[in-house]
């Protein structure tokens, strides 16, 4: 159960800090305006945000996943779990 809850930990570290390295050099908040498609603007709903699920799902056409952004997400759910490994 603690690797479990590692990786999801660190999935969403993995994609809080996808944002940051994002917005930060372009001189944007990380809090607001909300997570939105980088082609069309629009909005991403609030389950389209969550890290990996959101890939698996068909009921609509999401832009491709990057693959840089897919490494990120797994190397830090990755890195999570194998820090509990090791330190407990």
């Amino acid at each position: 159960m603690e690797a479990i809850l590692a990786f999801l930990f660190g999935l969403l570290a993995g994609s809080f800090l996808n944002v940051c390295i994002h917005r930060w050099p372009r001189g944007r908040s990380v809090v607001k305006p909300r997570s939105h498609c980088v082609r069309c603007r629009q909005t991403i709903a609030w389950y389209d945000n969550i890290p990996l699920v959101s890939y698996a799902r068909a009921e609509r056409p999401l832009p491709p996943l990057r693959q840089a952004h897919f490494s990120a997400l797994s190397a830090g759910g990755a890195g999570h779990r194998a820090a509990v490994f090791l330190f407990s």
